[in-house]
């Protein structure tokens, strides 16, 4: 009896998660290799503060741009988040602004949530998946 409430309790934990509003799951950033996918980025200074935050559909690349800018100093980190394959860009950029609005990075020229033209064959098709 134990093992199958723990069973069922793990299922709507799990579904609870999986399905969190917004366009990001649950959870803390990862200072891991980023992938290439969409997803939320801060960039974090030596001493732990906020410098930027910014959203992209790509975050391995988006770093290496930052990179190549110098925008990432020796010694800073780059965190991320991976956006759900259901968010929209448009969602993207709306969260990306509540994050600025949030926590005020000092490197943030702007107030978020303009990005470049989203794609929107891309988010299209993402919505074609969802009525299936």
């Amino acid at each position: 009896m134990k093992k199958v409430f723990l069973s069922v309790l793990s299922v709507l934990l799990f579904a609870v998660f999986a399905y969190a509003e917004g366009p990001y799951a649950p959870g803390r950033p990862s200072s891991a290799a980023p992938p290439d996918a969409a997803g939320e980025y801060r960039i974090k200074d030596k001493d732990g503060k906020t410098k930027y935050i910014g959203e992209t559909n790509d975050l391995k690349r988006r770093k290496k741009e930052h990179e190549r800018s110098g925008k990432i100093e020796e010694g800073e980190k780059f965190l991320w988040k991976k956006a759900k394959p259901s968010a929209t860009t448009e969602e993207r950029r709306a969260h990306e602004k509540k994050k600025i609005e949030q926590h005020q990075p000092y490197g943030n020229k702007s107030k978020g949530g303009e990005g470049r033209k989203a794609n929107k064959a891309k988010d299209s098709k993402k919505l074609d998946l969802k009525s299936e």
